[in-house]
């Protein structure tokens, strides 16, 4: 089984659409998912992300399933310092420090202003709605991991924001979602694809190698961003870049 989650294309928060630059990626994100063998789509109920679902699945000629869980992770805390509202990420490294359970994947929901916010449920919705998914598609959670009812070489095609994808990606490797969210970047129209292995009869979604599943490729599905830093076909251990083609064709 295959996930693939992408990032709405450029935002028009305002609209709650995409710019006329993000219309041009939805575009090009449409080239290259309409190569791709897709079982189902989801999709959040943001209206950028139904926009950019919207261009693949015309050119697809398929229809997505609208799944509320999918929606941006809004949830605030309230800082213990200031009492202001905040999300669960682009945190300070000095807090950071100050509460080094925020990395834990077992003591993350129990740092006090986590756990007086309405993070902790909101958190649960989302691994309620992906663990419903997987368990239809033949992967059943069971403890930290899925038991693989009906193993399958399927994709799951999820159009959604980077605080959702973040949220899910930490319950699929069983990590603290501030550490992950923290650093760990998605920009518009990009694809972090987790693989299981298709062999084994339990299946652990993991970073590493190692432990069997892991993230199969992050970044760009769209030649719209390229990450600066990672020349073409050079990629890190672990993370393969793909799609550059014709990148230096669009305006940013």
């Amino acid at each position: 089984m295959r996930l693939i989650f992408i990032r709405h294309g450029d935002p028009d928060y305002e609209r709650d659409s995409v710019t006329e630059k993000g219309e041009r990626e939805i575009e090009l994100l449409a080239d290259k998912m309409q190569r791709e063998k897709v079982a189902a789509f989801y999709l959040s109920p943001k209206g950028r992300a139904q926009r950019t679902a919207a261009a693949t699945l015309a050119r697809v000629g398929r229809a997505g399933v609208t799944c509320g869980w999918l929606k941006e992770f809004t949830d605030p805390v309230r800082l213990p310092e200031t009492g202001e509202e905040h999300l669960i990420w682009d945190f300070m490294p000095s807090f950071m420090e100050k509460y080094p359970d925020l990395y834990s994947a077992e003591r993350w929901m129990k740092v006090p202003f986590i756990a007086e916010s309405g993070v902790p449920a909101a958190y649960g919705e989302v691994c309620r709605g992906i663990d419903g998914v997987l368990a239809e598609h033949g992967y059943r959670r069971k403890g930290t991991f899925y038991e693989a009812v009906s193993p399958n070489r399927g994709t799951l095609v999820f159009f959604c924001h980077f605080g959702a994808t973040g949220i899910v990606l930490s319950h699929l490797f069983h990590i603290s979602p501030v550490a992950l969210l923290q650093h760990f970047c998605a920009a518009p129209s990009s694809e972090p694809s987790p693989v299981p292995s298709p062999s084994t009869r339990t299946t652990r979604w993991s970073p590493s190698p190692a432990d069997g599943p892991r993230v199969c490729s992050a970044g760009a599905t769209s030649p719209c961003w390229p990450p600066p830093w990672v020349p073409p076909g050079r990629s890190t251990p672990g993370i393969k870049f793909s799609s550059w083609r014709t990148s230096e064709s669009i305006s940013t």
